[in-house]
């Protein structure tokens, strides 16, 4: 929002006129169901504050391997109105693509990006990556005599 003020010269100097303006551009006003959107902070040069950006804190959780995962959207709204089916696939958890998890490893710092470990997790199963190459030799293999 721009302010602009002018003062009127032809008046005498103790009775000053102000004609405010106010100057709001198409861009700046919010659009709806947009939110802000949050880069990367430094603040410091050498890195030493390197605070993280919390909408990733509050929308994704990480997995040991990297990897992130979070809700669908809309999950909770409307439930009155869909099929039980359509809810059951709603609970389920996306997973993050390579690009957008290497772009949310960058908002976080070292500290959030640490494996975590907690008692009775739910999500332990999804800490394991299985179907790739290097993860074949790690299973034990069957015994044909």
């Amino acid at each position: 929002m721009l302010v602009v003020c002018y003062a009127s010269l032809t008046v005498p100097f103790f009775i000053v006129f102000f004609v405010c303006i106010r100057v709001t551009s198409v861009s700046v006003q919010p659009a709806r169901g947009v939110q802000r959107q949050e880069a990367k902070r430094y603040w410091a040069e050498d890195g030493t504050h390197d605070p993280p950006v919390k909408v990733v804190i509050d929308r994704f959780k990480r997995l040991r391997w990297g990897a992130y995962i979070h809700p669908r959207a809309g999950r909770r709204k409307h439930l009155y109105r869909k099929n039980p089916w359509v809810v059951a696939k709603r609970d389920e958890h996306i997973l993050t693509s390579r690009a957008l998890s290497f772009c949310l490893d960058n908002m976080l710092n070292a500290h959030w990006r640490k494996p975590r470990f907690y008692p009775e997790d739910i999500y332990e199963p999804y800490h394991r990556r299985t179907g790739v190459p290097w993860d074949y030799e790690l299973h034990k293999r069957r015994f044909y005599p």
